[in-house]
């Protein structure tokens, strides 16, 4: 399938944290790989190059709260609202 892009990881992550609670981001990872059957290969392309994080952190998306924790925005969860 390969990695998906950007825009379509948005979604995915942002409903997964939407509760607003604290995320390790190898569990953002994990639900990533199962989501789009990312083979080994790709799973380590997006979880060494941090793509995920760095572009919705970029945007205001996601924070992160301590190392390898993430969690919503208000920003992140009104684009949820509009685009759900």
């Amino acid at each position: 399938m390969g990695l998906p892009s950007t825009n379509k990881i948005i979604e995915p992550v942002l409903q997964y944290i939407a509760d607003g609670k604290e995320y390790r981001r190898i569990d953002i990872i994990n639900m990533l790989t199962k989501r789009f059957s990312l083979d080994d290969n790709e799973r380590q392309v997006l979880s060494y190059t941090g793509l995920m994080e760095r572009y919705l952190s970029s945007v205001g998306y996601i924070e992160r709260t301590i190392v390898g924790y993430y969690r919503i925005t208000e920003h992140g969860l009104g684009f949820l609202n509009q685009n759900s």
